[in-house]
Formats: structure tokens, sequence, C-alpha cells
């Protein structure tokens, strides 16, 4: 292993890579739309009672402003957990996955190269290998592949 890479790569993944920040962007994201929710309810409304009836919109603003609520709350709860949540030492990250590593047998370490080596060219010189790496992979390694294969997406 070159040790260079897996502190490199370390350092990276503890920069980049948390759920709760793709959680938090998430929620951010939900609260904007219930916004844009809110305000064609409120146009809605201002059309005339043969468009949205008092009731109704009531109704609608009623649940909007319990999501909302709901949200926020989330939102705090997940910045706080941002806030609070504690840093693992570069040594000991390295450490535990370089025993991770070691510690699987051939066939799980088989399936990981199947996951991720994408192409390999070889010459008399060098052996080039090319691979895709998740960020957040999640679940066990295995044979089926979610997201490699797709087709690639059209250039305007």
């Amino acid at each position: 292993m070159q040790p260079n890479l897996l502190v490199q790569q370390a350092e990276r993944w503890q920069k980049e890579a948390s759920p709760l920040k793709d959680q938090l962007q998430a929620l951010k994201a939900a609260l904007k739309s219930l916004e844009e929710k809110e305000q064609r309810y409120a146009m809605a409304y201002g059309e005339g009672d043969d468009v949205m009836p008092l009731r109704v919109y009531q109704d609608n603003m009623y649940t909007l402003n319990e999501k909302r609520a709901n949200i926020l709350s989330e939102i705090a709860a997940v910045e706080d957990e941002l806030a609070n949540k504690p840093t693992i030492p570069l040594e000991k990250l390295i450490d535990g996955v370089v025993k991770l590593v070691e510690s699987l047998d051939f066939a799980n370490k088989k399936q990981i190269i199947q996951k991720l080596v994408t192409k390999i060219i070889a010459t008399k010189e060098e052996i080039t290998i090319w691979g895709h790496i998740p960020l957040l992979a999640t679940g066990q390694v295995g044979y089926d592949s979610i997201n490699r294969y797709r087709w690639p997406s059209k250039r305007w």
C-alpha cells in the first residue's frame, strides 16, 4: 500500500464525505420547495373563491406550516450533530482501513476489485489501472453494480 495516497484520501474523506451534509442539503431543498408551494397556494387563493376557497387555503397552509416546523427541527438537529461531530484522527482512520483490507478474504477482495476497476492498460514498461471509487459507498459489496454502466449524458 502507498501511505501517501492513503493519507490524501483520508484527508479528502474527512473534509467531504459526510452523510449529514447530504441530509442537510436535502432538508434545505425540501424547505425551499415548501416555500414555493406556499407561494402557489397564496396566488391561487388571491385569484378568487372560484379557484381556491378560504377553507381549502387554510387547510393547505396548516399542513405546510406543520411540515415546515418538522423540517426546521430536523435541520436544527442535523446542524447540532454536525457541530458536535467528533473527528477521527487521520492515523486511527488509516490504521482501521489497513486492518480492514488486510482482514478481507480473497472473495471479498475480488468483489471490490470487480466493482472498482473499469479499465486496465498494460505495456511492457508500465500498467495503468482505471477505476471508479464511490465516496459514500453503502451496503455490501457484490457483483451487481447500480450506477456504473449507465449511458453518458448528452452534451449540448
